[in-house]
């Protein structure tokens, strides 16, 4: 795509906690109109709408999610998938049909030929039944790991069962990588999602310095009784522990004892972490402290009763 595309982030929270910001490249070179709808509404500068609402998608929910296929919101006016104006009026019609929908695409929610107004979804897996109706203005470029976690949130009737909502959104570059790279004083210099961040997960001795980093910034927190800021450190280092199979074997090829203590500073500070316990399991089994291994492992499963790896752990 051409480098003078826009790029837009939206900030998400599920149930008031800040999980990350998604980074979408906006095919302003193909679907001009639909483009600057989006970042528009994404920068929220074009005031009130004809029924006396922002455009603007911070605060915004988004009230449909179908696992394993997509997430959809920007319904500002009713939150519930009923409303939504666009920048040029209630509706505009399909610009063209030029792009595929592909895994990790943003597209116009519609009901119908040319009635595009707020409401967008983002695919997380290819929907070619889509193409052809539904106009695809871009791409999320950082963020994936959001979209994860995103999809993993329970629902019911395709609804999700926690609350999820834009909590900010606007226009940006790629300077510092987004905006991803967080500036806390600490030594923690790396996107939240392994994902986003620029690490050669192939080399185990840089992941292990990556991840004995973020723990360190962890420390720093949990001395100064911050455990908040503390929790999601260790969380994040574990992330880069469970979310790439091939890093996490390479460390566990590395540095069992390691993994273990990551794992036991998390659970000091959240006991029924199930990430933790499992990875604290797995270790314990690599260390042949096979008692301590099936009793993390059967802990966890009793937080988790239909969690397939960690009975596939407890069977080893």
């Amino acid at each position: 795509m051409a480098t003078n595309n826009s790029f837009v982030y939206l900030e998400i929270e599920i149930e008031n906690e800040n999980v990350g910001r998604i980074v979408i490249e906006l095919f302003t070179n193909i679907v001009p109109k639909t483009a600057e709808n989006f970042r528009a509404l994404c920068t929220g500068e074009r005031g009130k709408s004809e029924k006396g609402k922002n455009l603007h998608y911070k605060g915004c929910t988004f009230h449909k999610l179908i696992p394993q296929m997509m997430v959809q919101g920007g319904d500002f006016i009713g939150n519930d998938g009923t409303g939504g104006e666009s920048i040029y009026g209630k509706q505009f019609n399909d610009e063209n049909f030029l792009i595929n929908h592909d895994d990790g695409v943003v597209s116009m929610a519609n009901s119908g030929p040319h009635t595009n107004g707020s409401q967008f979804f983002i695919t997380t897996i290819s929907c070619p039944h889509l193409d052809g109706s539904h106009v695809v203005f871009g791409r999320v470029v950082r963020g994936l790991g959001v979209l994860e976690l995103i999809q993993k949130i329970p629902t019911e009737k395709d609804k999700p069962l926690k609350k999820l909502v834009i909590s900010n959104c606007g226009e940006l570059t790629r300077e510092n990588n987004f905006g991803l790279i967080p500036n806390d004083g600490t030594i923690d210099v790396y996107p939240d999602y392994p994902q986003d961040a620029d690490i050669n997960f192939t080399i185990a001795t840089e992941v292990v310095n990556v991840i004995q980093n973020i723990k360190t910034s962890g420390n720093e927190y949990y001395e100064k009784h911050n455990t908040l800021n503390a929790v999601k450190k260790y969380e994040k280092a574990l992330r880069l522990l469970s979310d790439d199979d091939d890093a996490a074997s390479k460390l566990k090829l590395n540095d069992y004892s390691a993994t273990a203590r990551n794992c036991t500073e998390v659970l000091h500070l959240n006991q029924r972490n199930i990430k933790a316990l499992y990875r604290r399991g797995q270790a314990h089994l690599y260390l042949n402290n096979y008692n301590y291994s099936l009793c993390d492992l059967q802990h966890a499963l009793r937080l988790s009763p239909n969690n397939t790896d960690i009975i596939l752990a407890l069977r080893e």
